[in-house]
């Protein structure tokens, strides 16, 4: 078991020697992390934290500045609550191949995808908001998300999107969203869902869309 709590990271780079890269600038690998208070900024590793076939339990994590995705977490077991992600160039909350649930997040000025699903994962995301992003949230390879009380302001693209990226991911990709709220409509689309994938809000289907 790891712990991390009440810590300040700021400008960190990559550790990256022959045989061995790691794409975050805080990475973790097996076993158990607890993270708590945690904030990471400036860093400038592909990843400003990275965790990998782990069960996790973060509160109150802050990540800001991140030159591509803020959080990516691959193959884990758990929970985050209280995530503050702000300034990211990629992906503010990326998970795949996991089980996650998420309360209490707020992302601005994302890039990307605030919350990106992906590789046979499965999420709940409660209360969350998200101002000046790309896409709110995207679920696509055989994921299923349920996703409630997400508000959103200012989105680029889609607030809600359903995809299949990697075809040879089998199994249904689904979002269900309920209790939505948009901020003066400040978005380009609701939502996007590619044919043979799951898009429901507020119970009702949302439109098939042509997917490039």
């Amino acid at each position: 078991i790891s712990i991390i709590q009440n810590s300040n990271f700021n400008h960190l780079a990559v550790l990256d020697f022959p045989l061995k890269r790691y794409t975050g600038s805080i990475n973790g690998y097996g076993g158990k992390f607890k993270l708590n208070n945690i904030s990471i900024s400036n860093g400038k590793a592909e990843d400003q934290l990275n965790i990998v076939h782990a069960e996790i339990e973060v509160a109150q994590l802050k990540v800001s500045n991140a030159v591509s995705d803020a959080f990516d977490c691959d193959f884990c077991k758990g929970t985050i609550k209280k995530i503050v992600i702000s300034n990211s160039g990629g992906d503010g909350l990326d998970i795949s191949g996991s089980n996650i649930e998420v309360s209490e997040m707020i992302a601005m000025n994302i890039k990307d995808k605030a919350f990106s699903v992906g590789e046979n994962s499965v999420a709940l995301i409660n209360d969350a908001s998200f101002s000046s992003v790309a896409t709110g949230i995207a679920v696509k390879d055989a994921s299923l998300v349920r996703a409630s009380k997400i508000s959103l302001e200012n989105i680029a693209f889609d607030a809600f999107m359903s995809y299949v990226k990697k075809p040879f991911y089998y199994g249904n990709t689904r979002l269900e969203v309920a209790d939505y709220n948009i901020d003066n409509y400040k978005v380009n689309k609701i939502c996007t869902r590619e044919i043979g994938t799951d898009l429901i809000v507020n119970n009702k289907d949302c439109d098939i869309s042509k997917i490039d």
